[in-house]
C-alpha cells in the first residue's frame, strides 16, 4: 500500500477502517505500508496506525540511512530504496526510463523483495529431498506470517548507517548471481534454493 491516510475525523469512518485492516492482519495477510513522508511533523496514519502487525516503510538513500523527509525513523519498519530510484518504462521500452522518489518507491521494493523470498522458499520444497519437504513446507508456511517475514528479513545483513533498518540484499542474491556464471545452467535453481534456506535460517 504505497499510500497514507489520515485518521478519518467521522468516528464511524475511522472504526470501519481501522476494523479492515486489523482484520486483514489477523487473516495472516503480509501488508506493507509508506511513511507519510512530511518530515517533522509526522502523525499516525493509517494503514500503520491501526496495527503492529504491518510493515512500515520509508525511502533510504543510497547510505542506507532514510531521508528527512521521512521524519522519525524509529517508527519505521525498515528503509528500502526510495531515492531517486531510477524506473524502467516497461516491456515495450518505448519511452525513457523515469527517475521517482519517495517511501511509495520503497514500499514497492519492499513488497517485492518479500514476493522473490517466497519464490525462493517454493524452489526449496520443489528441489528438496522427500525428508527435508516438510521442513520446508513449515518454513514457508511461517514466512507468509508477519512474523516469519520479520525473521527472514532479519536474516540479512543491515547497513550501521541506517539503525540497521536497510538490508544488504546484495549479500544474500549477489553471491548466487556471481556462483551462477561457475555452475552449469541445471543447477541454477539449486542456487535460487540456498537462498531460500540460507533466509530460512531464523525462522526455525
Amino acid at each position: 500500500m504505497s499510500w497514507t491516510i489520515d485518521p478519518p475525523k467521522d468516528d464511524r469512518e475511522r472504526q470501519d477502517l481501522e476494523n479492515a485492516v486489523v482484520e486483514a492482519a489477523n487473516a495472516n495477510i503480509l501488508m506493507f505500508c509508506s511513511a507519510r513522508d512530511k518530515g517533522a511533523h509526522n502523525t499516525p496514519t493509517y494503514p500503520s496506525k491501526a496495527t503492529g502487525k504491518i510493515f512500515t516503510i520509508g525511502d533510504a538513500n543510497s547510505s542506507g540511512a532514510s531521508v528527512d523527509y521521512v521524519g522519525d525513523a524509529s517508527e519505521l519498519s525498515y528503509t528500502f530504496p526510495g531515492d531517486k530510484v531510477e524506473v524502467d518504462s516497461g516491456p515495450t521500452r518505448r519511452t525513457q526510463s523515469e527517475v521517482m522518489d519517495g517511501s511509495s518507491v520503497a514500499t514497492a521494493l519492499a513488497a517485492g523483495l518479500t514476493a522473490l523470498i517466497l519464490y525462493c522458499i517454493q524452489v526449496r520444497i520443489f528441489l528438496a529431498k522427500d525428508s527435508e519437504k516438510q521442513k520446508a513446507r513449515e518454513a514457508y508456511k511461517k514466512l507468509k506470517q508477519h512474523e516469519g517475514t520479520v525473521k527472514a528479513f532479519d536474516a540479512v545483513e543491515t547497513k550501521k548507517e541506517s539503525n540497521h533498518k536497510f538490508l544488504k540484499v546484495w549479500e544474500v542474491f549477489g553471491k548466487s548471481v556471481e556462483q551462477k556464471d561457475q555452475k552449469p545452467q541445471g543447477e541454477w535453481l539449486q542456487l535460487v534454493a540456498d537462498v531460500g534456506t540460507r533466509l530460512c535460517v531464523k525462522i526455525y
